[in-house]
């Protein structure tokens, strides 16, 4: 897990990595960036989660909230019934089963919620 710290900024938060984590990260990366292949020979869904991500980061709270949930949607949704397919693909994804699944599984059926107020209902 990183050690850095935040800072608050008009839109959000910045990350401050600490020097360990610039160095772990740089030698990570120097292991992966020849397998990251160019946007337009990814995948859409993936190049969609990734244009969202990336486009999160300079926008207000609201919309960076709405820009992570389309990026986490692309990666993991499928068609229909993404209310529980969601939460159950992203909590397998990152920790099998157990407690820590699902905790994630309610974490993220949280988000699906909250986002479907927002971008449906326009509940906030």
């Amino acid at each position: 897990m990183f050690r850095g710290n935040s800072s608050p900024l008009p839109y959000g938060d910045k990350f401050h990595l600490s020097e360990i984590d610039i160095k772990f990260f740089g030698a990570f990366w120097r292991k992966i960036e020849k397998f990251i292949p160019f946007e337009e020979t990814l995948p859409p869904r993936i190049a969609m989660a990734i244009r969202y991500f990336e486009s999160s980061s300079s926008k207000p709270l609201h919309e960076r909230f709405m820009d992570l949930s389309i990026s986490l949607e692309a990666l993991f949704a499928i068609r229909s019934e993404n209310t529980y397919r969601l939460p159950i693909r992203v909590s397998s994804f990152l920790h099998g089963h157990g407690d820590d699944a699902t905790k994630t599984f309610e974490d993220v059926h949280k988000i699906w919620d909250m986002r479907n107020k927002i971008s449906v209902f326009c509940e906030v």
